[in-house]
């Protein structure tokens, strides 16, 4: 298994990697909603307004009429 970054507050995996989940459609929904997910929470952000990820997925699933099975 290749070696994940882990920072602060981040993960870092490589760009090879990530180009390959985006590319392959098992993985493509997923990484859609996880870009999704970090635009959400910085918007909120740059607003001033703290904000859980409960809530970011919460805003996220009434956005696109889903439910996320986390």
């Amino acid at each position: 298994m290749s070696k994940v970054n882990i920072e602060k507050d981040s993960v870092i995996i490589s760009k090879e990697i990530w180009e390959w989940a985006k590319s392959n459609p098992a993985f493509t929904e997923l990484i859609e909603i996880l870009e999704d997910l970090e635009d959400l929470k910085k918007a909120k952000e740059e607003k001033g307004q703290p904000i859980s990820v409960s809530d970011v997925v919460e805003r996220y699933e009434k956005l696109h009429n889903t439910k996320l099975e986390l």
